[in-house]
């Protein structure tokens, strides 16, 4: 497959990285050399990812999950692959991972990864998160 949206060369790359403090395996990804045709939004963008990532309190083990639940649902491959790594790196077990495919059923994911597969998989259909979806998160989430 080609591609669609032209990315800047990696050392192209590599400079914006620099000069912005962008950590340097983010600027070799695919998603980063694409937006890096328009400077001041990718800037703008993995200026957000970074806080995102790098300083928010939400537990890395649940979010990953969700994004892993998100890539599975939406057939997204490389929200899959490239979160695989990350959510592993996390110390996510590849086991509990491979559990958002079916995760009402597993035995392997805790009351509170489930309450948060079940927000994610109401907001993914489109709707507001239910009362009891969020009573669940609430609980099991300090």
């Amino acid at each position: 497959m080609s591609e669609r949206v032209q990315m800047v060369s990696l050392d192209r790359a590599r400079q914006l990285g620099e000069e912005w403090g962008t950590p340097g395996p983010r600027t070799t990804r695919s998603a980063f050399r694409m937006l890096a045709n328009n400077p001041p939004l990718a800037k703008a963008t993995f200026t957000l990812l970074s806080q995102l990532l790098e300083h928010n309190t939400f537990d890395a083990r649940l979010r990953e999950l969700m994004i892993m639940r998100i890539g599975w649902v939406t057939g997204s491959a490389y929200e899959w692959t490239q979160h695989w790594r990350v959510a592993t790196t996390a110390g996510v077990p590849p086991e509990d991972v491979l559990a958002v495919r079916d995760w009402c059923t597993s035995d392997r994911l805790t009351a509170a990864d489930k309450a948060v597969l079940a927000a994610t998989d109401e907001s993914l259909a489109g709707k507001a998160i239910s009362d009891a979806t969020w009573a669940a998160v609430t609980k099991n989430i300090t």
